[in-house]
């Protein structure tokens, strides 16, 4: 696969909090229902999750087939696939809003044994005013008896500064049959207002990973062809762990 087009992208200081293995690929993620404004002030505020079944932080979970999140305020109220994420993805059945504040998501099939899982509404859910979220909202739960401690973080600069805009997501490495892009996210998270992007509550055993790093620029949490990317030309240049040659790589790498 040819490395998408780009421009400087270079990683600096990666660290892991645990021997969490990580492959780098620096590369280079119904219509809406909206109220007339109440006459009073403006609506600026963004909806945020004020509640969830199960609770954010949960362990030893048995059998869920079901979530429910309660929001602060009214929403658009989308099919769950139009606004929720959930790593590992079991599938969403049904949708049932109520009130426009409660919403439960039927899955698919139960949550998996002794897994990890991550809940998530990417930035831009909108509240029943058209207001947006600016930043992603995550909740752990997980089948096993408790929460990982492993995490993966880094800083990510774009041109002459921090890559405020970047989004990294988390691949697990592909077999020699596939590309990494054949399959999906295990996670995703977006950089801060310094470049500092942080995988949480990863196994300390767990990877190799591959990251995926692109300028973000409208916000929509998929890379686009007009956003910087790119894709490291090949897995020799930080393997094995730890990737020592491949941060040096991603450091004098200029684009096109």
């Amino acid at each position: 696969m040819s490395p998408a087009p780009g421009r400087r992208f270079p990683l600096k200081e990666i660290r892991t909090s645990a021997p969490v293995g990580v492959l780098m690929l620096c590369l280079t993620l119904a219509c809406a229902t909206i109220e007339a404004p109440s006459g009073g002030p403006e609506d600026k505020t963004p909806p945020v999750v004020v509640a969830t079944t199960p609770d954010s932080g949960a362990v030893g979970l048995d059998g869920v087939d079901k979530l429910e999140i309660v929001f602060s305020e009214k929403v658009d109220p989308r099919a769950a696939e139009r606004f929720l994420k959930i790593y590992p993805d079991p599938g969403i059945r049904k949708t049932r809003w109520h009130f426009r504040r409660r919403v439960e998501i039927y899955l698919e099939q139960a949550l998996p044994a002794d897994t990890v899982i991550i809940v998530e509404i990417p930035p831009g859910f909108q509240d029943v005013h058209r207001v947006s979220t600016k930043t992603a909202w995550q909740m752990p739960i997980a089948t096993a008896d408790s929460l990982p401690a492993g995490s993966i973080e880094g800083r990510l600069r774009f041109k002459d500064g921090p890559a405020v805009d970047a989004v990294v997501e988390l691949y697990d490495v592909p077999p020699d049959s596939l590309e990494w892009s054949d399959l999906d996210p295990l996670r995703r998270v977006p950089a801060d207002s310094l470049g500092v992007y942080r995988f949480r509550w990863l196994p300390s055993d767990s990877g190799p990973f591959l990251l995926r790093a692109f300028i973000d620029r409208n916000r929509d949490y998929r890379a686009g062809d007009n956003e910087a990317q790119r894709l490291l030309p090949g897995r020799s240049a930080c393997w094995p762990w730890p990737p020592t040659p491949c941060t040096r790589a991603l450091r004098s790498w200029d684009g096109p």
